[in-house]
C-alpha cells in the first residue's frame, strides 16, 4: 500500500513538473481587486490583454495607472494630471506564462478546506526570471474548465521584496473602459524627472 501511495505521488509531482508553462494564461480580459500587502495599498487592476493595456487604480492613493505594452509607455493619472514615462520592459506582462517560467513545488498547494462540500482549490506558483534582476512568483488557482486566476504574486527585486500583491473577486471581460483612456495631454517624464508611484 504504501509503495502503491508513493508512486501515485510521484506520478503527481511529475506531472506537475513537466507541465508547458506557456498553457497557464489569465482571460483575454478581466478585472480584480488587489491589495498591497507591504504598503497597504488597494484598489482593482483592469486588463485587456487584446488592446495591451494594463490599469491599476489605487483606492488609497486615488492614482490610475495605465501600462501600454505595445507601444512600451506608462501613464501616471491623477486629478486629471497625467505625467508619461518610457515602460521598462521588466514591467510587461503577458497573459500567458512564458516558456522559460518555473514551477515552484514547495509554494504551491490547496487553498480552502476539503472537508466542506465545495472543497479546496489547487493553487500553483510559477517563477519568471527577468534580465533585469527582477523575479516574479505569481500563484494561479487550478480548476477543471475555469480560468486560471492570479491569487498572489510578488515581486522580488536585487534587494529583496518591492511588493507583495493578493487578488480576490476576479471576473472576466474588460469593466471600466474609461480606465483604459488617457488624457490628451501628458508630461513626459523627460521633461517633469522620474516618475514615483506608491
Amino acid at each position: 500500500m504504501l509503495s502503491l501511495l508513493t508512486c501515485i505521488c510521484l506520478a503527481y509531482i511529475s506531472a506537475v513538473l513537466s507541465q508547458d508553462p506557456t498553457t497557464i494564461c489569465l482571460p483575454t480580459a478581466y478585472y480584480t481587486n488587489y491589495t498591497n500587502l507591504l504598503t497597504g495599498d488597494y484598489g482593482y487592476i483592469v486588463t485587456d490583454f487584446s488592446k495591451e493595456l494594463f490599469v491599476e487604480i489605487s483606492k488609497t492613493t486615488n492614482l490610475r495607472l495605465v501600462l501600454d505594452f505595445k507601444n512600451l509607455k506608462s501613464y501616471e493619472i491623477k486629478a486629471n494630471v497625467c505625467r508619461e514615462a518610457r515602460l521598462p520592459p521588466s514591467r510587461i506582462q503577458t497573459r500567458c506564462l512564458p516558456p522559460y517560467a518555473k514551477i515552484i513545488p514547495t509554494l504551491s498547494g490547496y487553498v480552502g478546506n476539503a472537508q466542506v462540500s465545495y472543497g479546496a482549490v489547487s493553487v500553483q506558483t510559477w517563477e519568471v526570471a527577468t534580465e533585469f534582476d527582477i523575479v516574479y512568483r505569481e500563484s494561479f488557482t487550478v480548476q477543471s474548465g475555469q480560468p486560471y486566476w492570479l491569487t498572489m504574486s510578488q515581486e522580488l527585486g536585487y534587494h529583496g521584496t518591492n511588493n507583495i500583491y493578493i487578488y480576490t473577486n476576479p471576473k472576466a471581460g474588460a469593466a471600466d473602459l474609461w480606465a483604459f483612456q488617457i488624457p490628451p495631454t501628458c508630461e513626459s517624464e523627460d521633461l517633469g524627472g522620474p516618475i514615483v508611484i506608491g
